[in-house]
């Protein structure tokens, strides 16, 4: 349990950078969208909100899958799906920066 409880910690670190992240990009590609006359409204906006639901959607039928896998254990389901989630959403948030920087 404190495993897990302390994955579940750096998931919440993760999510919040993760967010702040997304919300920092969705703004950029609106601006440039705005100030760029080359971008259609929401061309880049739109593909990056489907982008973040859609990996949304990723990582939750990958940690399903994980959690799956460890329910004949018992135990060690907490700590299995807490660690997927942190380690995805933290995967998501190097991919948004890797992206955000492309731009600068």
């Amino acid at each position: 349990m404190v495993q897990a409880a302390c994955q579940w910690s750096e998931h919440e670190f993760w999510d919040g950078a993760l967010n702040q992240v997304y919300e920092d990009l969705l703004e950029f590609t609106a601006r440039k969208e705005a100030d760029d006359d080359h971008y259609e409204q929401n061309q880049l906006t739109d593909p990056l909100r489907k982008m973040q639901r859609t990996w949304i959607a990723f990582r939750d039928a990958t940690c399903g899958f994980a959690l799956a896998g460890a329910k004949p254990f018992g135990s060690a389901s907490g700590p299995v799906e807490s660690r997927c989630m942190m380690r995805e959403t933290a995967r998501q948030y190097f991919q948004l920066q890797n992206i955000a920087g492309g731009y600068r």
